[in-house]
């Protein structure tokens, strides 16, 4: 029996959530006997262990991370005994310290280790906790080469120990949505709003593209609220923030958008680039850690750091048409390589032998 945790995924995922979700239907509907551990009713096919709400949420001033975290590690090992589970798949770094079965862990970036004033939550985790998940690991999955090297630069990891498998996109939902036009031409950006985003570093290009004339606005989806930037510059009425965008609303918007844009320092692999794509919206990304893998040949690339590099990328779709058109056809073709039927194959590949292994 193969057992997932999935508890990060929620009412309301971000990418850790979204990936866990995907990844754990597609697993469960190739191995039937998959036990999930969730908070409610992820994927038909699997044999749902209900976790409490409670242990998956924010609560006054404790995360959900740590919540989960304090679950996994005292909880979830009883239940795998119980059940009899031969392998674990933790789909994120919420991983078991002590797991009573042979464990496998997917690593989707190590943001806190890099970027710790982001995440000051989780910074001694990624120091002194997860070094040791990953060492006791049978395997590890990583989801991009960048990520694959910053382990075993950071962790001394042996490369051998490490598999890349990259998620994939559902086709199914993230396609060109037909007829779909804005009411106004705008730029999209989809993310949180932490520092290594580079939100400011988009501003300063887009600040500088108004004052050349620029009609777009400028659409941030997924932060809470304006950055302070916004008005420092003098875009107040140029730039709208979307808050949280529900999963099924994204094709409509990556559909109707001129041009996504993603100026981050890092990712870990850059999904929101990969549902763009396959939606028919070109991209222009930062030429840094995963994207290049994920976007190949088909985005317009620029250095992150530099406003006036992001700037001159996104003046150079939006001014040629022929261009744009020619990056929506390579878009399509690169987001078409990413299939959750190919990542979930993989997994239950890796997830397999481990079972055969732990077999007396």
């Amino acid at each position: 029996m193969i057992a997932i945790n999935a508890t990060v995924w929620d009412s309301r995922p971000s990418g850790l959530g979204v990936i866990a979700r995907e990844l754990t239907a597609r697993i469960a509907g190739i191995r039937k006997d998959t036990a999930v551990f969730c908070s409610g009713s992820l994927c038909p096919d699997a044999a749902i262990h209900k976790v409490s709400p409670w242990v998956c949420g924010r609560h006054g001033p404790v995360s959900g991370g740590t919540l989960r975290f304090l679950w996994t590690q005292t909880v979830l090992p009883f239940r795998l005994k119980a059940l009899g589970a031969k392998v674990l798949l933790s789909p994120n770094h919420e991983a078991m310290l002590f797991p009573p079965c042979a464990q496998a862990v997917a690593v989707h970036d190590l943001l806190p280790l890099l970027y710790p004033e982001s995440y000051p939550r989780q910074r001694l985790y990624y120091r002194r906790v997860f070094p040791m998940i990953l060492r006791k690991a049978e395997a590890i999955v990583a989801l991009s080469e960048n990520t694959k090297k910053d382990l075993v630069r950071h962790y001394g990891l042996p490369p051998s120990k490490i598999t890349v498998v990259y998620p994939g996109v559902d086709h199914g939902l993230f396609r060109p949505v037909p007829g779909a036009s804005a009411s106004e031409p705008y730029i999209l950006f989809v993310g949180n709003q932490y520092p290594y985003k580079n939100i400011r570093g988009l501003l300063e290009a887009f600040s500088g593209l108004v004052r050349e004339g620029c009609s777009h606005r400028l659409f941030l989806a997924g932060g809470k609220q304006p950055p302070h930037a916004v008005d420092a510059l003098g875009l107040g009425d140029r730039v709208r923030s979307l808050d949280y965008v529900a999963r099924d609303d994204l094709p409509r918007l990556y559909s109707q958008a001129d041009l996504l844009v993603l100026p981050s320092l890092y990712e870990g692999f850059g999904l929101p680039a990969l549902e763009a794509m396959a939606c028919g919206c070109p991209v222009a990304v930062s030429r840094t850690s995963s994207l290049p893998e994920v976007c190949g040949e088909a985005a317009c690339y620029f250095d992150p750091v530099d406003p006036s590099d992001i700037k001159r990328a996104i003046s150079e779709v939006l001014s040629d048409r022929t261009r744009r058109e020619r990056m929506i056809a390579s878009g399509l073709a690169q987001a078409a390589k990413f299939r959750w039927e190919d990542t979930a194959k993989a997994y239950v590949g890796l997830l397999t032998r481990l079972e055969r292994d732990a077999a007396p």
